[in-house]
């Protein structure tokens, strides 16, 4: 319990003033501003996989292969296997259809 009420603390000291106004308690991310409109299918094949590959690669290794961790889609992308919730495709998406990128 207590190393629970530093962790909250910490996520708490990191708030900036416009953060606490609107009654924001804790920061989870790190604020970030690289947003990029993906373009193309081959981009996305590449958020994807990125995002995918995090938990494997990070600092802190969440797990062994990406379709292993537990919060991921991509066990449903690479087996289709669905585990705590259940994703759409993106290729079954109606605004990527749609735009046909």
């Amino acid at each position: 319990m207590q190393s629970e009420h530093k962790i909250l603390s910490k996520m708490k000291a990191s708030l900036t003033k416009s953060e606490i106004k609107r009654n924001k308690k804790h920061r989870v991310f790190e604020p970030s501003f690289d947003a990029k409109l993906i373009t193309s299918n081959r981009m996305l094949q590449e958020k994807l996989t990125y995002i995918h590959n995090n938990p494997v690669v990070s600092l802190q290794v969440l797990s062994i292969f990406p379709e292993d961790y537990e919060h991921s889609s991509a066990s449903f992308y690479i087996n289709g296997i669905v585990k705590n919730f259940q994703p759409v495709h993106y290729n079954e998406n109606d605004v990527w259809a749609e735009n046909k990128i």
